[in-house]
């Protein structure tokens, strides 16, 4: 579990560290996509999928709250919540 959740950590920060180079708006604590659907991001990483819910339950067990709010406004974003 540990590895697994080091994983999906250095994923994300890896992601949030290169938000220019991905071409990513920062708005507060939340990071717009405009040019990636997140969707398609979680289908291109099959393992999201398969550890999206783990992630969710230990942002909510330990540290925040992680929310995923696709629209057609953002095209997708990720906002993390202390």
């Amino acid at each position: 579990m540990n590895t697994l959740f080091s994983t999906i950590a250095f994923e994300l920060k890896t992601l949030i560290d290169n938000y220019e180079r991905l071409n990513l708006r920062r708005v507060g604590s939340v990071f717009l996509l405009p040019t990636i659907n997140f969707f398609e991001l979680i289908i291109w990483k099959k393992w999201w999928a398969a550890t999206l819910p783990t992630l969710t339950r230990l942002y909510q067990k330990n540290w925040a709250t992680l929310r995923i709010a696709p629209s057609a406004e953002t095209e997708g974003a990720i906002n993390l919540i202390d």
